[in-house]
């Protein structure tokens, strides 16, 4: 079983070789308990006994509920979601890619107004066909799940079965962009499965392991052990002891001034 190391965040600018990779969950801009809250929604709405939203979803179908019904439901309860306040922060910060477990757009919208105001900078796209090829110079969000208001999300259990075979295409992209360097695991407590998911489908091939996985001191996924015993001797798990505010500081000061030396890779801007 791996350990997860306790950094200061004095610590973390010695760690950051270039753009950063990030994952993104839905604790971070809709609240911890946002998919507990919209499987009861869903579960309420159908008539069905308590069930994560995957499950739900399904059992709504399987009582003749359409697609288009269960994704209204679903898109419904997203877009009624206020954006958690931190959103804009993580907006702000310096990142090369995302792999975002969440079903809105608000972190994708924070980080394209902070790169509209910089015309140089690359610009956002949100990938929610997980096949394609994203555009060169440019920053992806890759929505692993789908964007709510679109019918393939992963509104069921079939859904996601389907979306999370087609992970290793934005996986493989995602690993090309970060190039090695650290990659942040935020928000993601009350998406858990799917961390578990992501984590095991990443380790599953030598060229998308991360080399080091970053996540918030007081994340409950520091403690998990499923995640202790998938991570492998490959890849360096640290925990930082800091604020949101702290960290996103720590990226784009390196940012401006430079980063530590890496393996000879060159760091566009």
């Amino acid at each position: 079983m791996s350990t997860i190391e306790l950094i200061e965040a004095g610590d973390i600018p010695a760690l950051l070789t270039g753009r950063m990779g990030l994952i993104l969950g839905p604790d971070l801009t809709c609240g911890p308990s946002h998919f507990a809250d919209l499987s009861a929604d869903l579960s309420r709405t159908f008539g069905l006994h308590p069930a994560d939203f995957l499950v739900a979803g399904e059992s709504a179908l399987d009582d003749g509920a359409t697609e288009s019904r269960v994704t209204e439901v679903l898109n419904e309860f997203v877009h009624k979601t206020p954006r958690q306040p931190q959103t804009q922060t993580i907006g702000s910060g310096k990142w090369s890619a995302v792999l975002s477990l969440t079903f809105d757009s608000y972190f994708e919208n924070a980080l394209r107004q902070e790169t509209d105001k910089h015309p140089l900078r690359k610009q956002v796209f949100q990938v929610t066909d997980l096949t394609m090829a994203c555009p060169q110079r440019t920053i992806p969000v890759f929505k692993l799940l789908g964007r709510s208001d679109q019918e393939e999300c992963a509104f069921c259990t079939t859904r996601y079965l389907m979306r999370k075979g087609a992970w290793r295409h934005a996986i493989r992209q995602f690993a090309d962009l970060v190039r090695g360097n650290p990659v942040f695991c935020l928000g993601v407590d009350g998406a858990l499965p799917f961390f578990h998911d992501l984590l095991a489908e990443m380790l599953a091939e030598p060229i998308s392991v991360p080399r080091q996985l970053i996540m918030m001191a007081d994340s409950g996924i520091t403690n998990d052990p499923s995640i202790k015993r998938l991570l492998t001797k490959r890849t360096r798990a640290l925990s930082f002891r800091c604020g949101l505010n702290q960290l996103v500081s720590a990226l784009n000061t390196v940012d401006r001034t430079g980063y530590t030396p890496s393996l000879g890779f060159d760091e566009d801007d």
